[in-house]
């Protein structure tokens, strides 16, 4: 199944409920033929993001299966509030139910 870019906006702006304007700003970062994946990756490592991908590693211009990042503010508080408890991540973002 092919989903094209309208398709994935009505589902993406349903879901999030974000704007059009605003799902096409994210949109056209993400496809963006201006920045590579390893320059994303470079900068959240800059900024002290612990990030992880899968497969690794990547052959060049590839995308990863899974891609997990969190900030320094996430660690700390998984750190703070969650070591000792269980804690779930919904990383789907409720899209699978």
């Amino acid at each position: 199944m092919t989903v094209g870019t309208q398709s994935l906006m009505k589902i993406t702006t349903s879901t999030f409920n974000i704007t059009p304007s605003k799902f096409y700003y994210h949109n056209q970062k993400v496809w963006s033929d201006r920045v590579e994946l390893k320059e994303i990756i470079a900068d959240l490592e800059y900024r002290n993001h612990e990030t992880r991908y899968l497969p690794f590693p990547l052959q060049d211009g590839d995308l990863p299966d899974i891609f997990l990042t969190a900030s320094p503010e996430m660690i700390e508080s998984f750190k703070k509030y969650g070591e000792k408890q269980f804690i779930t991540f919904d990383v789907t973002y409720n899209l699978v139910k």
